[in-house]
């Protein structure tokens, strides 16, 4: 008859046996185990300057970076140079503004034509429920 041969440990003991079985076949790899992280916070430290930058109306906003700070002042430069027509000037190129035969064919051949191509084929003054109401007319949406 065989003998039954049984082992009893304690949990202790059984994790004492796995992590010398682990540590043992590391040694053998030539790996290191790994070290889990105590604790979430990053040992790095960044650089947190930030950068002043007035707004035209003048409240501040800050920047994260150089390159952000410089974009929003060439934004703003660009900007200051800008000519900007009144309400009434570009109420005046509504009024003026017809439909002619080459924007109606121009949107027959393309029925998803935006505002911006029609200026561009000479519509300047075309806004876009006129555009729609226009697309309707002719039957194309």
């Amino acid at each position: 008859m065989a003998k039954n041969n049984t082992l009893t440990l304690t949990q202790a003991q059984l994790n004492d046996i796995i992590a010398q079985a682990v540590a043992g076949a590391l040694a053998v790899s030539g790996k290191q185990a790994d070290k889990a992280p105590t604790s979430k916070k990053s040992t790095t430290t960044k650089s947190t300057k930030k950068f002043a930058f007035e707004k035209a109306d003048g409240t501040i906003a800050y920047a994260k970076s150089q390159a952000q700070f410089n974009a929003w002042k060439a934004y703003a430069e660009r900007s200051s140079k800008r000519v900007r027509k009144t309400a009434e000037e570009l109420q005046a190129y509504t009024d003026a503004f017809k439909w002619t035969k080459a924007l109606d064919k121009a949107i027959k051949a393309n029925p998803s034509i935006t505002c911006k191509q029609i200026h561009e084929l000479g519509g300047k003054g075309c806004t876009k429920p006129m555009l729609k109401e226009r697309k309707v007319a002719l039957g194309v949406r």
